[in-house]
C-alpha cells in the first residue's frame, strides 16, 4: 500500500516537471523570433494534455500554472520578471492558462490506473464454459416450427 503512494506521487512530480521542463526548454529556444514566441504556449499545451491523461488532474493543473510561471519568467520580456509588456504576448498567457485550466476541468477525475484497462488471468480463465456453437443440423431445421417441438 505505501508503495502505491509513493508511486503515485512520483508519478505526479514527473507530470509537474515535464510541463515545467518543456515550458523552460522551449523558452530557451524559441527566446530569438518575435513570432515564433507565440508557439511555445500551444507546444506546451500538448505536455498538460498528456500530463492529465497519465498523472491526473492536478499534476496536469499544476504543471500548467507553473509552465505559465516559467514563460513569463523566461520566454517573453523583461526576462526575469513575471510582468510580461507585450499585451498580445500577456493575452497568449492568458488563454494558455485557460486551455490548461479546461483540459484539467474535462480531464478524468479518478486515477489513471481505473482508466486504462488491466489484464489479469484468473486461476479460472480456462475452466470457464463456452457458449455452445450452432451446428449444420441446428441451420437445417425448419425455422416455422414452434420452439417447443426443437
Amino acid at each position: 500500500m505505501e508503495g502505491e503512494t509513493v508511486r503515485e506521487t512520483l508519478k505526479s512530480l514527473a507530470g509537474i516537471a515535464a510541463c515545467t521542463v518543456t515550458a523552460a526548454l522551449l523558452s530557451l529556444f524559441l527566446r530569438d523570433g518575435a513570432t515564433i514566441r507565440l508557439a511555445a504556449p500551444l507546444i506546451c499545451i500538448q505536455v498538460v494534455i498528456l500530463t492529465a491523461l497519465c498523472g491526473g488532474r492536478w499534476p496536469a493543473l499544476i504543471g500548467a500554472v507553473m509552465a505559465g510561471f516559467t514563460f513569463a519568467l523566461l520566454l517573453y520580456p523583461p526576462y526575469g520578471s513575471l510582468w510580461v509588456h507585450d499585451p498580445g504576448e500577456r493575452i497568449v498567457l492568458t488563454i494558455f492558462q485557460l486551455i490548461a485550466l479546461g483540459i484539467t476541468q474535462i480531464s478524468p477525475r479518478s486515477s489513471p490506473q481505473s482508466i486504462w484497462p488491466t489484464y489479469e488471468v484468473h486461476k479460472h480463465f480456462f475452466s470457464a464454459k463456452r457458449k455452445p456453437t450452432r451446428t449444420s443440423g441446428d441451420a437445417t431445421r425448419n425455422e416455422s416450427t414452434p420452439p417447443a417441438s426443437r
